[in-house]
């Protein structure tokens, strides 16, 4: 908070707004608006809502010894 304080005073308020109480993370409305913000770019886009995990050839090798059985 010092560092926004000194170099950026106008956000101050917004970020107390934002992490009341001292918290670690922004409150349930804050993430209830950044969730629905986010849910219409997915679907304006035509994204996933989740990025897929990467599959490595080490588990496509794995997979086509399992899959054999």
């Amino acid at each position: 908070m010092n560092v926004i304080q000194e170099h950026y005073p106008e956000l101050v308020s917004k970020y107390e707004e934002l992490y009341i109480n001292d918290a670690y993370a922004p409150g349930h409305e804050y993430h209830k608006e950044l969730t629905a913000r986010t849910e219409k770019l997915f679907k304006k886009y035509d994204l996933a809502p989740k990025i897929p995990k990467p599959v490595f050839e080490d588990q496509r090798k794995s997979q086509k010894r399992i899959d054999s059985y």
